[in-house]
């Protein structure tokens, strides 16, 4: 409910930032909950485009927009949208102009806009369901009805089997081959893996997961992925830099999306890679690599400590429980 937010955040910051060092005494109201349909006419009368499919940066769009939009305009507005009932038909828009905040705003808005980075939380929590809900049959009799890779992989469920639920994460590990290239391998884990040893098996293209790489002390563990987490891509002069949006048990083929969700990326070859970087990013968008974590346990091994969330490295490898 768009509404009861904006009217609690707006109430949270009336109570909790201290205005009275502020110079704008003549400002009554310094908190503003703007309705949609005000900003919607403002960035219409301002030359502005919203387009959600197009990518995520509409919301930057519409910050700009709330950010100049004055107290005065947005009363105006909210008294003309009550009188008329639609601002935005056509008769009511020639009538009623609002003059932009400056000369070049509507330029100066798509150059800043572009330049936006869209920051994504990282999805580190165990939710859904261990397993789908299609339950397959066993037995011999009707086994020709589905190959041998679906009969081999997933979950047994009263004596049927189900695929598996939401990836939880991916391990990735490195070992050089006898060219002397690393070679990265993927090790996908469910949350029906929870509470058990760590998974082994790195994902080998269109093989069953009893013919996957066994993962031995002789490759090296770089780091875990969750969902959402920015991370790159290199294979000579192709680059694929955005959100790691899970891999095909399959085919081992990686999926990202770029920042803004305008482009999205499937099939990348984890085994053709020279190089797969993990990057950490803060709410604002800024990113610095990950060199190195430490694998951990699929056991509720981090809890928010009394004093603050984790810091440095350990705030990297949370576990997907915590």
């Amino acid at each position: 409910d768009n509404s009861y937010i904006a009217l609690f955040v707006k109430k949270y910051l009336q109570d909790g930032i201290d205005f009275s060092h502020s110079s704008h005494t003549q400002i009554k109201n310094k908190i503003l909950a703007i309705n949609g349909n005000v900003t919607a006419y403002l960035r219409h009368q301002w030359g502005l485009m919203k387009n959600r499919e197009e990518s995520d940066k509409h919301h930057a769009q519409d910050a700009i927009v709330i950010a100049c939009a004055g107290q005065g305009m947005v009363q105006a507005l909210s008294r003309l949208s009550k009188m008329v009932g639609n601002v935005h038909a056509e008769k009511n828009r020639a009538k009623y102009l609002v003059q932009k905040p400056w000369a070049n705003f509507r330029e100066d808005v798509l150059t800043a806009v572009d330049k936006v980075f869209v920051s994504r939380a990282v999805r580190k929590t165990a939710t859904g369901e261990i397993h789908e809900e299609k339950i397959r049959t066993l037995n011999p009799k009707l086994k020709k009805k589905y190959s041998a890779k679906d009969v081999k992989s997933g979950i047994q469920v009263r004596g049927g089997l189900a695929n598996n639920g939401e990836m939880l994460r991916t391990d990735v590990f490195t070992k050089k081959n006898k060219n002397g290239k690393e070679e990265f391998f993927l090790v996908p884990i469910y949350k029906s893996d929870l509470g058990k040893p760590l998974p082994n098996r790195a994902i080998v293209a269109n093989k069953n997961e009893d013919e996957w790489t066994v993962i031995d002390d002789t490759f090296t563990f770089k780091f875990s992925l969750f969902m959402d987490d920015l991370i790159k891509t290199v294979k000579k002069d192709t680059v694929i830099f955005g959100y790691y949006k899970g891999v095909h048990r399959g085919t081992g083929g990686i999926t990202i999306i770029s920042h803004d969700k305008s482009q999205t990326f499937e099939g990348i070859g984890s085994k053709t890679q020279n190089n797969i970087i993990k990057y950490q990013v803060d709410p604002l968008g800024n990113y610095v690599q990950v060199r190195q974590e430490k694998r951990l346990p699929l056991t509720l091994v981090q809890k928010r400590k009394k004093h603050g969330m984790a810091s440095g490295a350990d705030k990297q490898t949370l576990s997907a429980q915590d």
